[in-house]
């Protein structure tokens, strides 16, 4: 009796184990849904990386059917034209890890699509970028920054708002991604390029809005003695010894004055600064066909000090090359200031039209006759700066100061040429830096002969 009753015990747990690895190898291998969700996610991450290998990219282009991104088969990560050129606005892909970064990360589903059996490859894009002028801009700045430098160009078009270079540095090197993003991941200014991801002070270019409100608001005949003043306990000084005589809006910004600035920012009022930095889009955030771009305004008008500072471009501003270039496009285009796009179209390869760029009004920051007399003044100022007039270009610099301890600089320079008849605007910075903003007059000036030559 007790042996039938051991051998039915021992049946018994010889079941149970038989059920309990049953039931483990359906949980492990995932074939009943939900009851594993690590095993479902390991199949799941298997199967797209073994998918993955069969994307195939489509190709990226200039505004000439240059070829800047040739995709390789599937899988492949393909060949940049230039190491460093374009890293920074097409960004990589690497579809076996799913990282997708930059352009790349916009424009996903339509530059990536399965090879599959019919050997199928992922849509074509043609940018509004020009490589020459590209490679120009590249190389105008290496020579001004160096080679571990940081800063910027944006060359736009003054009438449409199409972007035709687009360069920051430091950048990564494309065609070496393995080694870069070890780099990458040890460096904040790659990451986020001041073309259009970081923030920085803009200084004396910002002097543009504030005359800018001056003009809109009818204080066009204001003017006041040059000389240093006290806010709330704090001096107002300028970056030049000035001589107390009386200005008006074109001096002060051909001297660039903080004096006058601040002087004409607190007569108007901090609530006509900030209406003004909003028609510039300063302080928006900006949805453009290759990104979000962002800035920064954070002015409490009822604050004397804050007003008077943001007037020259300090305080709380911060914004990147982009809205600089914005800025001066819309002086430019007598006032009307046009959305900046990269994308010219996207087609796929049986040639449908994806998307296709189109110019569009962003804002209308002034009237025609206030850009005029703005343009007027920077048309003098870069007169003033002893650009060659071979181009009649209109410029104004910039040099905000960042506050650390090396007392460092970012250096700006914002323009447009031909002043009477504006085709391109220029914006250009250097951060970090023991320079002022005139110390790019000659990059700028080498650009300009190869846009207009």
């Amino acid at each position: 009796m007790n042996f039938r009753k051991n051998l039915t015990v021992i049946y018994l747990v010889l079941f149970a184990v038989l059920v309990a690895e049953a039931a483990g190898l359906l949980i492990r291998s995932a074939v009943i849904p939900g009851l594993s969700r690590q095993a479902e996610h390991d199949r799941d991450t298997a199967m797209s990386r073994c998918n993955a290998r069969t994307i195939a990219s489509g190709d990226i282009y200039d505004c000439r059917k240059n070829r800047l991104f040739s995709a390789g088969g599937p899988g492949e990560k393909g060949i940049y034209a230039d190491d460093e050129a374009y890293s920074q606005i097409i960004g990589y892909a690497l579809p076996v890890t799913n990282q997708y970064y930059r352009m790349m990360a916009y424009y996903k589903e339509e530059l990536f699509l399965p090879a599959g059996a019919e050997g199928r490859k992922g849509a074509d894009i043609y940018l509004t970028l020009d490589q020459g002028i590209q490679m120009k801009a590249l190389q105008v700045l290496k020579d001004e920054i160096g080679g571990d430098g940081e800063g910027s160009v944006v060359v736009m078009d003054a009438r449409t708002g199409e972007l035709k270079a687009f360069v920051s540095l430091p950048a990564f090197n494309a065609n070496d991604l393995d080694s870069s993003l070890k780099e990458m991941n040890s460096s904040k200014e790659i990451w986020y390029p001041v073309t259009h991801k970081k923030g920085v002070p803009p200084g004396s270019i910002f002097k543009l809005v504030t005359v800018a409100a001056v003009l809109e608001n009818g204080f066009e005949d204001f003017r006041t003695a040059d000389k240093e003043f006290d806010v709330d306990g704090v001096r107002i000084t300028n970056s030049y010894k000035p001589d107390g005589k009386e200005i008006g809006y074109k001096e002060a910004l051909v001297r660039s004055s903080n004096v006058y600035m601040a002087s004409a920012a607190l007569a108007i009022g901090g609530d006509r600064l900030t209406e003004m930095a909003g028609r510039f889009m300063v302080g928006k955030e900006l949805e453009l066909d290759f990104g979000t771009v962002v800035s920064n305004w954070d002015l409490d008008s009822g604050n004397a000090l804050e007003t008077a500072q943001s007037a020259y471009g300090q305080g709380k501003i911060l914004f990147s090359t982009i809205y600089g270039a914005m800025m001066a496009q819309a002086i430019a285009n007598d006032g009307t200031m046009m959305k900046p796009y990269m994308v010219g179209a996207i087609i796929d390869q049986n040639g449908k039209c994806l998307k296709k760029g189109e110019e569009q009004v962003l804002s209308k920051a002034v009237s025609k006759r206030t850009a005029r007399m703005i343009g007027g003044a920077m048309e003098e100022a870069a007169r003033s700066y002893k650009m060659d007039d071979t181009y009649r270009i209109a410029a104004k610099t910039g040099t905000a100061q960042i506050g650390d301890a090396d007392n460092r600089y970012e250096a700006w320079m914002v323009s447009f040429a031909p002043a009477d008849n504006p085709r391109y605007v220029i914006a250009m910075n250097h951060c970090g830096t023991k320079n002022y903003g005139i110390s790019l007059k000659k990059p700028v000036l080498e650009l300009y002969g190869y846009l207009l030559q």
